[in-house]
């Protein structure tokens, strides 16, 4: 087994045995057969990868199973193709779908073994790179833990295995006794921590599996913008993670609550939401402030408190009353600081505009920007703020910010997110209202398909209506993977749009419609991921194209997908002419027909939406 940095996990049959390579990575024997992580050598249309399984997902927009092997190559894994465990080393066969800036295999059979530890200490030190000078009492480290400390290195947490090593004998004691250390003190993540665990022949369900589990649920709230989670859906999450029922997992899971959550207002929230909502709200209370300006005017309502929120649904005029915010602080003499929660909503308020992100200074050791001067702070897409983001924000900024969101976009019942909380305590200006522009009410019509090439057929009679008449179009699909998902359909597109398009790096043509996948500011002219545009041709090693800017930047072919058909989640935040959304019902099952993906890729057109549905 190793950690590499080649391009895929693979293993090579031979008779056994065990040897260091030249990058200082372990080959062990498993069953007669050595492990590497080297580049595979059969096909390229049929890639053979090999390596520890160090996540599992279930994925949202299709009907199979993200796994992550090495920590490093993702694969999809269809339903009807048993999934091996975490921590365990997965054979994968499929296709490499190379369309993007991280390659994914299509897996179409996978086989799976347990994993077998090999290495000797002396070997261990030359993979950890401490071979000249061995950590005090090591011998003792690597009969507690030599095999988690192997494993750790194979699944590519060679950082985490070294503190191991050169920690204290106590250290190690104490993670042998309890694996879930791992987890609370070393950041290892939650499922490969399961996984060491039983590496090392531990039981699970234990008191520390379950205070894990618990810290887990309320991290991942954090992470998807929620304040708190009810007592029951933390219960219900956690069994989720352990893989037992509810009623079986309540009470242990009841007392670890107590010892790491907060508790308020019949929520649960972790230690650092807890405080950093506490400090938020405070903030708020403490320097609100009422300008007394009573005139009835949108703008007017808008900036009359320092703190305030705009919301309203799709087409009810939030990016033009953000603009017309800016325009007429900026005419007072004032300075403007307008971000937004994604890349792609920040350019459609101009093109000073930045992530919010951006703007405090987040980096890889947190928040570096304590103080924003301007008098006026903009932040759009305000429903995927986290109470950690928003306490940083009211700390740093000197003037007024205003949030802006679509309340039906947030977070669903059983959790409070943090928009939906601050709607309960700040002024709020809703769109829609007498004295502001009303939603605007788009065509849309659906359309049952019996089969998928019927569905291609009228989708290709569509788009070339479209393209004939020159009418702005976007198709959408909520998945990526599958027949009717983004990846095919964009491909498909491609042979009907552009078949005559001189090639370009990367399967591009001149003349394509395409996506930039990662947001860079240091090529002159800055591109912003999720920002559509147009193939200029090749340019040496880059490809050149036109924004929808009107801004023309050179990129790397990994640095841009197909744009033809976009998923949902992309095109949140924007809007098209036409829209034509593909639904694969039968495919994605309650994904694809979810209320919040349908009220999305409904609201996307600003004249017409075609629902495609089969």
């Amino acid at each position: 087994m190793s950690q590499s940095c080649g391009y895929e996990c693979v293993m090579a049959e031979n008779g056994g045995g065990r040897r260091m390579n030249g990058y200082g990575s372990i080959q062990g024997s498993m069953q007669g057969k050595d492990v590497s992580a080297k580049v595979a050598s059969c096909p390229e249309e049929m890639p053979q990868v090999v390596g520890v399984i160090t996540s599992r997902t279930r994925a949202r927009r299709g009907a199979g199973d993200w796994i992550e092997i090495g920590r490093k190559h993702r694969a999809f894994v269809p339903d009807g193709i048993p999934v091996p465990s975490v921590g365990e080393v997965g054979e994968c066969w499929g296709r490499m779908t190379a369309n993007g800036a991280d390659p994914v295999l299509m897996v179409s059979r996978i086989r799976s073994r347990r994993f077998e530890a090999c290495a000797s200490p002396s070997e261990l030190l030359g993979v950890l790179g401490v071979r000249r000078t061995p950590p005090l009492r090591f011998e003792e480290v690597c009969q507690l833990l030599g095999p988690l400390v192997e494993w750790l290195c194979c699944a590519g947490w060679k950082a985490v295995a070294r503190g191991i090593v050169k920690g204290t004998l106590r250290s190690a004691r104490a993670i042998s006794a309890d694996p879930f250390l791992l987890y609370r003190r070393r950041r290892l993540p939650f499922q490969a921590t399961v996984a060491a665990a039983q590496v090392l022949g531990h039981e699970l369900c234990s008191d520390g599996h379950y205070k894990a589990a618990v810290m887990e649920v309320l991290a991942r709230a954090d992470e998807e913008g929620v304040g708190g989670i009810s007592e029951a859906h933390l219960v219900a999450r956690c069994a989720e993670l352990i893989g037992l029922p509810a009623d079986k997992v309540a009470p242990s899971v009841s007392i670890q609550m107590g010892l790491v959550g907060k508790f308020e207002q019949g929520l649960w929230f972790s230690p650092v939401v807890y405080f950093a909502r506490k400090k938020a709200l405070a903030m708020i209370r403490a320097n609100q402030q009422d300008s007394g300006d009573a005139r009835s005017s949108v703008q007017a309502r808008s900036l009359r408190y320092r703190y305030s929120i705009v919301t309203g649904g799709a087409g009810s005029g939030k990016t033009e009353l953000a603009k017309s915010l800016m325009t007429q602080v900026r005419e007072q003499g004032g300075k403007v600081a307008a971000t937004a929660m994604t890349g792609k909503a920040a350019t459609l308020l101009g093109e000073d505009a930045t992530t919010l992100h951006k703007l405090l200074g987040y980096g890889g050791g947190g928040y570096s920007v304590s103080t924003v001067d301007a008098d006026l702070v903009l932040v759009d897409e305000a429903g995927m703020l986290t109470w950690h983001t928003l306490y940083r924000l009211l700390l740093a900024c000197r003037g007024q910010v205003v949030l802006i969101g679509d309340p039906q976009q947030l977070a669903p019942v059983g959790a409070t997110p943090v928009m939906a909380e601050l709607l309960t305590v700040l002024p709020v200006v809703r769109l829609g209202e007498e004295g502001s522009k009303g939603s605007l009410l788009v065509k849309v019509q659906v359309i049952r398909f019996a089969s998928e090439a019927l569905l291609l057929y009228q989708l290709r009679k569509i788009v070339r209506g479209y393209q004939d008449t020159g009418v702005e179009w976007q198709a959408l699909s909520p998945v990526y993977a599958g027949g009717l998902g983004v990846d095919r359909l964009n491909r498909w597109l491609q042979e009907i749009m552009n078949p005559d398009g001189p090639p370009c790096h990367g399967g591009f043509r001149t003349g394509d419609r395409v996506i930039v996948t990662k947001t860079r500011y240091d090529i002159g002219q800055r591109a912003v991921n999720g920002e559509q545009g147009r193939v200029l041709g090749s340019m040496g090693d880059t490809i050149a194209l036109r924004l929808d800017s009107g801004r023309e930047v050179a990129l790397r072919a990994e640095e841009l997908r197909l744009s033809y058909c976009i998923t949902v989640h992309k095109a949140q935040g924007s809007r098209y002419e036409r829209v034509v959304f593909i639904i694969p019902e039968r495919e994605c099952g309650a994904f694809a027909v979810e209320e919040r993906m349908q009220y999305v890729g409904r609201t996307r057109g600003r004249e017409a939406t075609v629902c495609m549905v089969y």
